[in-house]
């Protein structure tokens, strides 16, 4: 079991006593089932592998995963994508990095869809990519193909103004496709954005100059949007929502263990952020406790739980793709930074498995 401390007046985490007895084992036993559970996850999200035939890639797994959607599981909702599009619009090296993501993406698309196939056009394959978009979980997607103007548009998404167009994956998702259908690189430039006071995101060749906009987006008008979705009535009911694998494929190259640290740290800023702005207000005790639930489950962070309010216990669940360990790391940042400084007081996480489900129990540190 790996214990970590977090410090309730700096927000700063630290591992607690593991020179005890056994602590090491414990957390080598625990990482290694992490790991199972997510491994057995992610490969059983794509189809069965063809005995005879040439191995697929991870991308190539998911990708079948996706456009089949034999199990339907659109589970994600919008929130938690806005989440991962704004933090990875933060700086220009965050954007190129998810840009080039979405490209190999793109390619391994393209690579599936052209199997077998036979086109008059080359422009004619485009529909393949827009059903992808549309398997994923953006269901109303439209688009304009020809050889010097090809144009695709995602209607009806999550609208909070954030002030950048913050999709450079799907930009780059288009971009790879492109480049392999016509063989050369192919620039994709998101022109307007569903979340940069755009109707809808509109991706385009013309005039590409870059991957996207080059604004950084505003944290704090996200937070304000987030609490406001959880101290909602409907704060469970997700009018949006895409599929595990596609949140799997965007983020599986942001959350590099390279990178994990200073997300840990945007992470927990945000999770201050969203603090700040569901504490506005004088409410009843009970309501916070509620409101923590509600955006922890928004930005698919977990399922929590909260077993005890005098003292604070919780417990979050993970299933088994989320239980990768840098998804797990960078919910826990986030928690930290959601509850820490609002209480005011020491909170122990320790971890464990239950029933196929990767689970952390915070808790009040004794005195």
């Amino acid at each position: 079991m790996a214990t970590k401390k977090w410090n309730g007046r700096t927000g700063s985490t630290k591992k607690a006593d593991q020179e005890k007895k056994g602590g090491h084992e414990r957390k080598e036993k625990a990482e290694k089932e992490r790991t199972r559970l997510y491994n057995t996850s992610a490969i059983s999200a794509g189809a069965a592998q063809p005995v005879n035939e040439e191995p697929q890639t991870f991308h190539e797994i998911i990708i079948n995963n996706i456009v089949s959607n034999s199990k339907g599981r659109n589970n994600v909702p919008d929130e938690a994508m806005l989440l991962g599009a704004t933090i990875s619009s933060l700086s220009s090296g965050m954007r190129e990095l998810r840009y080039k993501s979405g490209m190999n993406v793109g390619k391994a698309l393209y690579k599936q869809s052209s199997l077998d196939k036979s086109y008059m056009f080359q422009e004619e394959s485009v529909r393949s990519l827009v059903n992808f978009f549309d398997a994923a979980g953006y269901s109303n997607v439209t688009y304009r193909a020809y050889p010097d103007d090809i144009e695709i548009k995602i209607h009806e998404r999550n609208n909070t103004d954030v002030g950048a167009n913050i999709h450079s994956f799907e930009a780059g998702i288009i971009s790879g496709y492109l480049s392999a259908m016509q063989k050369k690189y192919t620039a994709v430039h998101e022109s307007t954005c569903s979340n940069n006071g755009g109707n809808c995101c509109t991706f385009t060749i013309k005039g590409s100059q870059n991957n996207g906009s080059n604004s950084v987006p505003s944290m704090e008008r996200f937070a304000a949007s987030i609490s406001e979705r959880a101290k909602g009535p409907n704060a469970n009911r997700h009018a949006a929502h895409v599929s595990d694998a596609y949140c799997l494929l965007s983020s599986s190259r942001l959350l590099d263990q390279s990178y994990l640290e200073p997300l840990k740290e945007i992470a927990a800023h945000t999770g201050r952020e969203i603090s700040d702005k569901l504490f506005e207000g004088k409410r009843a005790q009970r309501s916070f406790f509620s409101y923590i639930e509600n955006t922890i489950r928004l930005l698919n962070l977990g399922e929590p739980e909260i077993k005890s309010t005098n003292p604070l216990q919780m417990e979050v669940k993970f299933n088994g793709i989320d239980s990768r360990s840098e998804n797990v790391d960078l919910a826990l940042a986030f928690i930290e930074g959601l509850i820490s400084d609002r209480f005011g007081k020491e909170f122990v996480a320790s971890e464990r498995t239950d029933n196929g489900k990767y689970v952390l129990d915070i808790r009040e540190a004794r005195n």
